[in-house]
């Protein structure tokens, strides 16, 4: 009885890592590619619209590529993302 619990358990984990390598060996494109939010939750801030205008998309796209690139670099791939992050929930605060 001992053999056969320890041989379903010997299954399972080897479906359940299976599983895990699968799902991380998909590579990211740069349609997959998704935001964190960082510890501190603040968005970039602009003082200016047109100037979130003109530096955000391109950044964006700049960074989103980034990812894609380091996808295999966690660390790096994490930075990026958050910056994505605080890119996408970027806003224009005025000056009191």
């Amino acid at each position: 009885m001992k053999k056969l619990i320890v041989l379903g358990f010997m299954v399972v984990c080897s479906v359940v890592t299976h599983v895990r390598a699968q799902s991380s060996n998909t590579p990211i494109t740069l349609e997959t590619v998704k935001s964190l939010p960082p510890k501190d939750g603040l968005p970039m801030t602009f003082s200016t619209s047109k100037e979130l205008n003109k530096v955000v998309p391109p950044r964006i796209a700049e960074l989103k590529q980034l990812i894609v690139d380091f996808q295999h670099d966690p660390d790096k791939a994490t930075v990026y993302r958050e910056e994505l992050w605080r890119l996408e929930n970027a806003k224009v605060v005025k000056n009191k």
